[in-house]
């Protein structure tokens, strides 16, 4: 965010979202975004769920979701907060901060993760595997392997997914050291 910046501060926010806005302690109500852009946030509290089409260069500190659904995401960071539901469709999967408080994650519409117990790592596999979402799966599984998790269980209704998925984690050099911290469980 560059030039004169509009401050918003403390506002009951009900319309579209400005880009090139900070918005500070705001109660933002808008259930609908097309595209933000150069956006800061901080202390505000999205209190309905919020479908945002593009979203980048913005920045969310201490800001508490309900639900938050992206289109595509770049360049944008998360610190401090919470998110009950997060549901990313395309974007990069590593500019979650650790100490945001993630309920669930579902990204490219294949992977839900249940984050709210801190000793295991559950992941639901709603969708088809290809090697391009199989790199956002990767780096949410480095993330919390490293940082937040023992172990990781990943769930589906479907061994052949399991098989599949397997397969292509094994080229992954991280999956290979961090292997006996993964459960596959076929979920019936």
């Amino acid at each position: 965010m560059t030039g004169k910046v509009v401050k918003i501060l403390k506002k009951t926010i009900t319309t579209t979202l400005e880009s090139g806005v900070f918005y500070n302690g705001c109660a933002i109500y808008t259930s609908e975004q097309s595209v933000l852009e150069n956006t800061k946030f901080e202390n505000c509290s999205f209190r309905n769920s919020i479908a945002m089409k593009q979203v980048s260069q913005c920045e969310f500190t201490n800001c508490h979701f309900r639900e938050l659904q992206v289109g595509i995401m770049q360049n944008t960071q998360f610190y401090g907060g919470y998110i009950d539901f997060f549901d990313l469709h395309k974007g990069k999967v590593d500019y979650l901060v650790v100490n945001t408080t993630i309920q669930r994650l579902r990204i490219y519409q294949v992977y839900e993760f249940l984050l709210s117990n801190v000793d295991t790592l559950r992941v639901n596999i709603i969708g088809r595997i290809t090697p391009a979402n199989v790199r956002g799966l990767v780096s949410v599984l480095y993330d919390n392997l490293d940082h937040r998790t023992a172990k990781v269980k990943i769930y589906t209704k479907f061994s052949e997914q399991l098989m599949s998925l397997e397969a292509f984690l094994d080229v992954y050099e991280f999956y290979k050291e961090r292997e006996r911290d993964i459960d596959f469980v076929v979920d019936e």
